[in-house]
């Protein structure tokens, strides 16, 4: 045993002189039962494992032998023994832990005696370990440290940190988190008392599954899966895509604008209202749609306008197909929300330069309208109308006569393809790999639009989704998450 004193808690010379004064191992079980014994007091011997490595490196030999080299180590092992430390069966040292733990020490021999796994490694512990390949299954992850494990009554150490039974873990790791420290401080917590095979995985697994750290982690990666890119249609004015922005400062007539454009030939359409309302939206479409003729299908958002009864009901009675984007994913709306971008500078150009909003609009139509589309290579007017448009640039009589429709629908298709393969690559470029996502794995959801308000974070909720529906996207109850879809 030992004794405490002023000097500080003795080792009792009757305990360690078997050590000190044991003839050198001359065989692998000689140095196994060596490595045992001093494996007790590693905490309390300077750079332990970098003393013993040359004699764990003997023993992973195809073939043991002895040498001079393993009789210098064994000696220096024996000489940085400390003349004071913890003993190894010391109740303040077991206190100390079990204090750690917030656990009582009853409950954790209670839990320890209960655990399987921990049952079979004292009994290796306290007898002998057999031939790697032997071991039991359920000890396996105790075997490269065996050198250092110890027994106190039913508790297993491992040096001087306790093995925590299965049974206990979650807990010992839920009180190590209690400040949601991230995973470095919370694996230094730890180790610096406890130990179970897998420690570290079960850390990460905590802090994945934590909803406070996922809120506050200012390193959260946005999946950014390659683009998927939606197929031209098949002609102009077939599939139009439409949405709103706002609100704007400016005069209350003019606080919103309904954007629209023709998948096809990006003929852009924008209309500045005081509202954002389905009967706002249903006015600008019956308008377009007289000058333009009817569209076969509408996309947008799934904004609380478009998802009205009363645009339904108007697009019905067109004729119009209604469709919409993926939630969250504005992405699939892509070419819309360019547009959008667009015409905001549009707008914050016309304060600048002093001119009614509306008036400045119509100027900046007429220019896009007119000017040749980097994805078609040609203007929405020529796609539109089959012409060219006459401007104020043009001094003399254009002589220029309209191709063929077949002809130009192939040229524009060529170029719209080879728009698409350059804009996908260039994305691709920073894309992640598409993610494999499974039942039960944890995931954060962004929100768009959510973070508006200064100080309002943006992600909004850590699920297990129900399942993956393919192209990136994951479904809970109502929750949908997906990847960018549109070009």
């Amino acid at each position: 045993m030992s004794r405490i004193s002023a000097a500080g808690v003795q080792i009792d010379p009757g305990r360690i002189s078997p050590l000190l004064e044991a003839p050198e191992p001359q065989d692998e079980k000689g140095l196994r039962a060596f490595l045992g014994a001093t494996g007790y007091h590693a905490r309390f011997m300077p750079r332990y494992s970098d003393l013993v490595e040359p004699l764990r490196a003997a023993l992973r030999a195809d073939k043991f032998e002895w040498s001079p080299a393993l009789s210098s180590a064994v000696q220096r092992v024996k000489d940085a023994i400390p003349e004071t430390w913890w003993p190894d069966d010391d109740d303040l040292q077991i206190a100390a832990l079990t204090v750690a733990a917030a656990i009582s020490e009853e409950e954790l021999s209670d839990a320890s005696a209960a655990d399987e796994c921990l049952s079979v490694v004292r009994g290796y512990v306290s007898g002998q370990w057999p031939r790697q390949r032997d071991v039991d299954p359920r000890a396996a992850g105790f075997f490269q440290v065996r050198d250092e494990l110890s027994v106190h009554g039913q508790l297993l150490l491992r040096g001087d940190r306790l093995v925590v039974p299965a049974a206990l873990r979650e807990r010992v790791l839920t009180n190590a988190h209690a400040g949601h420290q991230g995973v470095v401080r919370t694996k230094q917590r730890l180790r610096e008392r406890f130990w179970w095979p897998r420690l570290d995985r079960q850390v990460r697994d905590l802090l994945k599954s934590c909803e406070v750290c996922s809120q506050h982690d200012g390193h959260v990666r946005r999946e950014r899966p390659p683009l998927q890119p939606i197929p031209l249609p098949d002609g102009p004015w077939q599939r139009l895509m439409v949405d709103v922005i706002g609100p704007m400062r400016g005069p209350s007539s003019e606080r919103y604008g309904i954007v629209l454009v023709d998948m096809y030939s990006r003929w852009p359409e924008v209309a500045l209202c005081q509202d954002a309302t389905a009967d706002s939206i249903c006015q600008f479409l019956e308008t377009v749609f007289a000058r333009e003729g009817v569209p076969l299908e509408l996309l947008s958002d799934n904004g609380p306008a478009f998802r009205s009864g009363r645009l339904a009901e108007f697009l019905g009675r067109m004729g119009v197909k209604q469709t919409f984007s993926s939630p969250y994913s504005p992405q699939t709306n892509g070419m819309v929300e360019r547009l959008n971008r667009t015409v905001k500078e549009a707008i914050q150009s016309a304060r600048l330069a002093r001119e009614p909003r509306s008036t400045f609009v119509r100027k900046f139509l007429g220019e896009y309208r007119v000017t040749v589309h980097p994805a078609t290579g040609v203007s929405p007017f020529v796609l539109m109308r089959g012409r060219e448009a006459r401007t104020i640039l043009d001094v003399t009589p254009s002589d220029v006569t309209p191709s063929g429709r077949a002809a130009e629908d192939r040229a524009v298709r060529q170029h719209h393809q080879s728009y698409q393969e350059t804009y996908r690559a260039r994305y691709d470029r920073t894309a992640t790999a598409a993610p494999r996502w499974e039942a039960g794995d944890w995931v954060r959801v962004r929100k768009p639009g959510t973070g508006r308000v200064e100080g309002q974070r943006s992600v909004q909720g850590h699920h297990k989704p129900a399942k993956a529906q393919g192209h990136h996207r994951l479904s809970k109850d109502t929750t949908g998450l997906s990847g960018p879809m549109g070009t």
